[in-house]
């Protein structure tokens, strides 16, 4: 598929099927050049989204994309999106023009890592988005729709404020910390230093400790801490979920948000099954499903490309 910006265009708009997302996903792990040319694609796409919405939804053949495309397979290109959230793009005119990037998102199936202008480190896991809202004098505010993992330059006079869609919100100064927030059970796992977390229905924000884990329910505004074991949350940043103890439920379901496909399965089918272990991420969701099976015994049937039906043998 080298040089097929028809597929990749797919594949970053959430277009592609099941069978194209394994395929770049399988192009891009084969060879460095490879990643690098798709993340630059990517982020060059990313940043035409937000400042001309014509040329991001043109088709890949069009006369719009064909200098973009030039552009994208040069090593300069590839090193200007590279880190960061300040993209170039082409004007009509072939010179460089500066844009500041207000959001960002990683497609299915692959993860994103960038620096804020201030330093702070953000690892964006598949089918997330971040959206950079303020980064004034008196606080840096950003909304996630998904999955990521920060680690905040310390700030004393400009709290780092995280938000989401559905209320939950996270105030830290400078800390190592993951926040899930695909539906309506979202949570804040601390790795090191303090984090204050609370609702939009929360009576008052609560402060976590490291190794412990916010869980907030959106639907009936309740909020909950516990102790947990952090690897279990921030594995997928190096590559693979890790299991202790899961519910076959749990992993169809994150298997399901990472590759960005329907799993369909009963739940009575898996009832009271947990499984220990882990599954590599760049291996594929069909390696991942058949790992799944020889630990408990299920049939898995494609029945589109996006939807897939497991069920207990």
């Amino acid at each position: 598929m080298e040089n097929d910006y028809g597929q990749i265009l797919k594949y970053l708009r959430g277009e592609a099927t099941l069978e194209e997302r394994l395929r770049i996903m399988e192009w891009a792990k084969s060879d460095d050049a490879n990643r690098k040319e798709l993340q630059a694609f990517r982020r060059i796409y990313e940043a035409l989204l937000l400042s001309d919405e014509e040329v991001a939804a043109a088709p890949a053949g069009s006369g719009k994309w064909h200098r973009i495309i030039g552009w994208i397979g040069s090593a300069a290109a590839a090193a200007a999106v590279a880190v960061g959230v300040w993209f170039f793009r082409p004007d009509d005119g072939g010179q460089a023009e500066d844009l500041a990037i207000a959001s960002l998102s990683a497609p299915f199936g692959h993860q994103t890592e960038t620096v804020l202008n201030d330093g702070t480190k953000v690892r964006l896991n598949s089918g997330s988005r971040l959206e950079i809202v303020d980064c004034g004098k008196t606080e840096r505010r950003v909304r996630l729709e998904g999955e990521a993992y920060f680690d905040v330059v310390h700030d004393e006079d400009r709290p780092f404020v995280l938000q989401t869609p559905q209320g939950m919100e996270v105030r830290v100064l400078g800390t190592v910390f993951n926040v899930t927030a695909y539906d309506d059970v979202q949570s804040v796992v601390l790795v090191d230093g303090l984090v204050e977390a609370g609702g939009a229905d929360s009576e008052e924000d609560v402060m976590i400790e490291p190794s412990q884990r916010f869980v907030y329910d959106t639907k009936s505004g309740a909020g909950t801490v516990e102790d947990i074991d952090p690897e279990e949350y921030t594995s997928w940043t190096k590559g693979y979920i890790m299991f202790r103890q899961a519910s076959v439920s749990d992993i169809f379901r994150r298997l399901g948000q990472y590759y960005g496909v329907t799993i369909l399965w009963d739940e009575k089918d898996f009832e009271g099954i947990t499984v220990n272990g882990k599954l590599v991420l760049d291996e594929g969701l069909g390696t991942a499903l058949n790992t799944i099976s020889m630990m408990v015994p299920a049939e898995i049937r494609q029945i589109s490309g996006t939807e897939i039906s497991v069920t207990a043998k």
